[in-house]
Protein backbone atom coordinates (compact mmCIF):
# COMPACT_ATOMS: atom_id res chain seq x y z
CA UNK A 1 0.00 0.00 0.00
CA UNK A 2 2.58 2.35 0.65
CA UNK A 3 4.41 1.57 -2.32
CA UNK A 4 1.35 2.65 -4.33
CA UNK A 5 1.35 5.80 -2.07
CA UNK A 6 4.76 6.28 -3.13
CA UNK A 7 3.98 5.65 -7.00
CA UNK A 8 0.81 7.99 -6.97
CA UNK A 9 2.62 10.95 -5.42
CA UNK A 10 5.40 10.60 -8.07
CA UNK A 11 2.98 10.82 -10.21
CA UNK A 12 1.33 13.98 -8.93
CA UNK A 13 5.16 15.19 -8.78
CA UNK A 14 5.85 14.57 -12.75
CA UNK A 15 2.45 16.17 -13.62
CA UNK A 16 2.70 19.45 -11.83
CA UNK A 17 6.50 19.45 -13.31
CA UNK A 18 4.31 18.89 -17.23
CA UNK A 19 1.91 21.56 -16.08
CA UNK A 20 4.92 24.03 -15.05
CA UNK A 21 6.70 23.23 -18.08
CA UNK A 22 3.68 23.58 -20.71
CA UNK A 23 2.62 27.35 -18.74
CA UNK A 24 6.74 28.03 -19.89
CA UNK A 25 6.03 26.69 -23.23
CA UNK A 26 3.01 28.61 -23.60
CA UNK A 27 4.62 32.03 -22.26
CA UNK A 28 7.19 31.23 -25.28
CA UNK A 29 4.82 30.42 -27.86
CA UNK A 30 2.80 33.65 -27.34
CA UNK A 31 6.73 35.37 -26.91
CA UNK A 32 7.68 33.75 -30.78
CA UNK A 33 4.08 35.02 -32.01
CA UNK A 34 4.76 38.50 -30.92
CA UNK A 35 7.88 38.05 -32.41
CA UNK A 36 6.60 36.92 -36.10
CA UNK A 37 4.44 39.63 -36.07
CA UNK A 38 7.24 42.40 -35.55
CA UNK A 39 8.95 40.42 -38.73
CA UNK A 40 6.32 40.35 -40.85
CA UNK A 41 5.58 43.85 -39.74
CA UNK A 42 9.02 44.87 -40.53
CA UNK A 43 9.40 43.20 -44.11
CA UNK A 44 6.06 45.24 -45.07
CA UNK A 45 8.10 47.86 -44.16
CA UNK A 46 10.90 47.05 -45.93
CA UNK A 47 8.66 46.37 -49.36
CA UNK A 48 7.29 49.64 -48.82
CA UNK A 49 10.90 51.36 -48.48
CA UNK A 50 12.19 49.51 -51.63
CA UNK A 51 8.52 50.82 -53.55
CA UNK A 52 10.12 54.63 -52.36
CA UNK A 53 13.06 53.53 -53.66
CA UNK A 54 12.05 52.54 -57.20
CA UNK A 55 10.58 55.47 -57.37
CA UNK A 56 12.50 57.75 -56.22
CA UNK A 57 15.31 56.18 -58.63
CA UNK A 58 12.88 56.92 -61.54
CA UNK A 59 12.63 60.87 -60.06
CA UNK A 60 15.92 60.85 -60.32
CA UNK A 61 16.67 59.55 -63.64
CA UNK A 62 14.19 62.24 -65.05
CA UNK A 63 15.87 65.01 -63.38
CA UNK A 64 19.30 64.00 -64.85
CA UNK A 65 18.00 63.35 -68.25
CA UNK A 66 15.88 66.77 -67.90
CA UNK A 67 19.55 68.63 -66.49
CA UNK A 68 21.54 67.26 -69.64
CA UNK A 69 18.57 68.95 -71.82
CA UNK A 70 18.73 71.68 -70.22
CA UNK A 71 22.79 72.05 -70.04
CA UNK A 72 23.00 71.57 -73.16
CA UNK A 73 20.41 74.19 -74.38
CA UNK A 74 22.23 76.86 -72.02
CA UNK A 75 25.54 75.93 -73.92
CA UNK A 76 23.67 76.45 -77.57
CA UNK A 77 22.50 79.54 -76.30
CA UNK A 78 25.89 80.98 -74.76
CA UNK A 79 27.47 79.79 -78.48
CA UNK A 80 29.24 76.76 -77.06
CA UNK A 81 27.60 74.52 -79.13
CA UNK A 82 28.13 70.54 -77.99
CA UNK A 83 26.23 67.59 -78.72
CA UNK A 84 23.94 65.69 -76.34
CA UNK A 85 26.44 62.77 -76.05
CA UNK A 86 28.48 65.01 -74.89
CA UNK A 87 27.08 67.02 -72.37
CA UNK A 88 25.42 63.37 -70.67
CA UNK A 89 29.28 62.43 -70.91
CA UNK A 90 30.48 65.46 -68.69
CA UNK A 91 27.18 65.13 -66.53
CA UNK A 92 27.96 61.42 -65.89
CA UNK A 93 32.13 62.75 -65.14
CA UNK A 94 30.70 65.27 -62.94
CA UNK A 95 28.54 62.69 -61.08
CA UNK A 96 31.49 59.97 -61.12
CA UNK A 97 33.65 62.56 -59.03
CA UNK A 98 31.02 63.86 -57.09
CA UNK A 99 30.23 60.29 -55.54
CA UNK A 100 34.07 59.36 -55.31
CA UNK A 101 34.53 62.46 -52.93
CA UNK A 102 31.52 61.43 -50.87
CA UNK A 103 33.15 57.92 -50.27
CA UNK A 104 36.56 59.07 -49.05
CA UNK A 105 35.05 60.90 -46.43
CA UNK A 106 33.72 58.85 -43.38
CA UNK A 107 30.14 58.87 -43.34
CA UNK A 108 30.48 59.19 -39.67
CA UNK A 109 32.70 62.27 -40.02
CA UNK A 110 30.95 65.71 -39.65
CA UNK A 111 32.08 67.28 -42.41
CA UNK A 112 30.25 64.45 -44.02
CA UNK A 113 27.02 65.49 -42.87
Amino acid sequence: MENIEKILQDVIVNQQTIISNQEGLLHNQKTITGNQEVIVSNQASIISNQHQIVDNQVALSVISQTQSHMLNLLKKLAGQEETHETTVQFLDKFKADTEASIKQKGLNEPQAI
